[in-house]
């Protein structure tokens, strides 16, 4: 989620203490929620990224999460990107895995977790608006990188699509080509 502060909780002048000399209206941040379902109370948050409204790059996360067991441990990490260009592996927890986040340019699509190289381990598949596109393996070494030239919105697509067994990428960007 992308949020701002709360104008009316900062109304309060002992709240407003907390954040004396700024103005509050000038922020934006993106951040990680979880629920538990049954109970309907948040089982963990994680603050991600934090800029100024009016900057280039704000601190939005324009796509959905993906949540996978990444590790194979039997739990689950949420993986995800923001704005700013960080992409995110949280662990069960909510607290960053080691190594991550890592910087691309503003990331609009939602980042894709696939066996990708045909190795039997999960791979990062992100891509940026300045035509960036990488995969990255759970360890947060980067396996291979392509500049395709053009802003990069929407996720890839992972499937055999040429029938040799292996598994390939697919993905478009705004100059109207299929990658």
């Amino acid at each position: 989620m992308s949020y701002f502060y709360d104008n009316e909780y900062y109304a309060n002048k002992e709240h407003a203490k907390q954040v004396e000399g700024l103005d509050i209206r000038r922020y934006v941040a993106s951040g990680i929620v979880t629920f538990d379902l049954v109970t309907r109370q948040v089982k963990w948050s994680q603050h991600l990224d934090l800029t100024t409204d009016y900057i280039t790059h704000r601190a939005y996360v324009y796509s959905s999460p993906t949540v996978i067991d990444l590790d194979g441990d039997g739990l689950l990490e949420v993986v995800v990107a923001t704005s700013v260009g960080f992409v995110y592996v949280l662990g069960h927890d909510g607290e960053p895995e080691e190594g991550w986040p890592i910087q691309m340019g503003e990331i609009q699509a939602q980042v894709v977790v696939a066996d990708v190289n045909d190795d039997g381990e999960l791979e990062v598949v992100a891509a940026d608006v300045r035509g960036n596109f990488a995969v990255f393996n759970r360890h947060c070494k980067e396996i291979w990188e392509s500049h395709l030239g053009s802003l990069i919105s929407a996720p890839a697509t992972v499937a055999d699509i040429d029938g040799d067994g292996h598994t390939d990428l697919v993905v478009g960007s705004a100059s109207g080509k299929v990658w």
